[in-house]
């Protein structure tokens, strides 16, 4: 009974050790396959690909951020002076009253100050005398003209007359002097009447002789005369034109007695006082315009081709240190500065209540955005001078070399040759490979993920 109880036992026990060993060996089996697929030496010395996990490299618009310190300044800045003016050389206004302070505020056509009217009143007077003074002389110089235009015809008509009556009466003299020559030949006329005769034919010539000159003078006259008349009009009307514009000009100056602000600010500085004698260069004072204000940073020159006017910038001032003030790039300069090798950049930020006031330091970050091919950076790398990358092409990987450029906020790099949008790059088991060798991408497979 006890023997047929242990040969039942040894039945059951026997397949059930078996299965325990296929089952177990079959785990170790399971255990190394994974090893190997996850191992990149194990998967090399079996000759199985390479466990690694990759990229795409993309393509698209980056931002990066630049920071430099600054320092504000006003957007615009004006000093108040008299001006230079022919009027203002022959005397030295004298200044009757200031209306503003060192740190006042203004606003724009305020009068900021008054000087005394009462030499500008004098020689707006002179010019307005000379002015009445020149368009008499055009209203005479245009009456003239038919004027002279009626006696220049009457002066052809008498003259041409003139020139008629010589005429006929020097056929009369000539053939007095003939008959008197004739009769003195026959000795009825004496040599003194002959001579008589002569004298007068030879007077009457000379008289024809003048009138035909007057005549051409008239007919001269008749030709040049329009043309004198024009000129003198012409004379007469820029005459005209001077003293109306040296007028203007007087009455200009007599406007600079009352000096106003070209726009809302602060008064800097206020140089006079009442009662000082100014002239053309003296600067009464400065007025600064602080909104918007403007923000002066030294922005590095190797970033320069990135910027343009109107890119975005953050702006923190050390007297509000916990905040951040937008504002935008206003003005670019032309040249470096020689010292700093920096390049003077504005950015212009809104200060309507004018909490910001000039000569506060600070920090901008201006963000510059651009087109670029990216790629992780724990992707490239580098060996000596070199970079490179491996890229996965039909199951294996492939060394490219590649040239790069900076490390983005994201973490990425920006790739400047050697990759391409969409391609497929290792960013894991990297320093395993070789060129060409077969590589198991599935990652998820690999490391037990799935």
């Amino acid at each position: 009974m006890a023997h047929r109880r242990f040969r039942y036992l040894w039945w059951l026990l026997v397949p059930a050790a078996v299965l325990a060993l296929l089952g177990s060996g079959g785990l170790r089996l399971a255990a190394s396959r994974a090893q190997r697929m996850s191992d990149p030496l194990l998967a090399r010395e079996h000759q199985e690909p390479i466990p690694v996990r990759t990229s795409l490299v993309s393509a698209g618009p980056v931002t990066t951020v630049v920071g430099a310190t600054a320092v504000t300044v006003p957007s615009a800045k004006i000093t108040i002076r008299i001006g230079s003016s022919r009027r203002l050389r022959e005397f030295d206004p004298v200044v009757q009253a200031v209306h503003v302070h060192d740190g006042s505020y203004v606003h724009a056509e305020e009068v900021l100050f008054d000087l005394e009217p009462a030499l500008f009143e004098l020689a707006v007077a002179q010019k307005k005398k000379a002015l009445a003074a020149a368009e008499a002389r055009l209203a005479l110089a245009e009456a003239a003209v038919k004027e002279n235009g009626d006696l220049r015809a009457a002066e052809l008509e008498n003259a041409t007359e003139e020139v008629r009556a010589r005429a006929a009466h020097i056929a009369y003299r000539k053939e007095d002097y003939e008959r008197l020559s004739l009769l003195h030949e026959r000795q009825v006329a004496s040599e003194t009447e002959r001579l008589e005769a002569a004298s007068a034919y030879v007077e009457t010539q000379a008289e024809l002789t003048k009138a035909r000159v007057r005549e051409q003078t008239a007919k001269t006259e008749m030709v040049l005369g329009p043309l004198r008349d024009q000129q003198e009009v012409k004379e007469a009307l820029g005459a005209v034109h001077f003293a109306t514009f040296d007028l203007a000009l007087a009455e200009m100056d007599r406007r600079l007695c009352r000096l106003h602000s070209p726009f809302d600010g602060y008064v800097n500085t206020v140089s006079v006082a009442p009662g000082q004698a100014i002239d053309a260069t003296t600067m009464l004072g400065e007025v600064l315009r602080v909104d918007p204000i403007h923000v002066r940073l030294d922005f590095p020159q190797e970033r320069i081709a990135e910027l343009s006017v109107g890119l975005a910038a953050e702006v923190v001032f050390d007297t509000f240190p916990q905040e951040t003030f937008q504002g935008v790039v206003a003005r670019i300069p032309a040249q470096v500065d020689q010292q700093t090798r920096a390049l003077p950049v504005i950015v212009e930020v809104p200060n309507p209540d004018h909490r910001i006031k000039l000569g506060v330091s600070g920090y901008v970050r201006v963000r510059l955005a651009r087109e670029a091919t990216t790629a992780p950076a724990i992707a490239v790398i580098d060996l000596d001078a070199d970079a490179m990358a491996f890229v996965v092409q039909d199951g294996r990987a492939h060394v490219r070399k590649v040239k790069t450029g900076r490390i983005l906020e994201t973490g990425v790099l920006e790739i400047a040759e050697g990759l391409r949008e969409g391609e497929e790059i290792v960013v894991y088991g990297q320093q395993f490979l070789q060129e060409n060798d077969r590589v198991n991408t599935n990652w998820r497979q690999w490391a037990r993920r799935d």
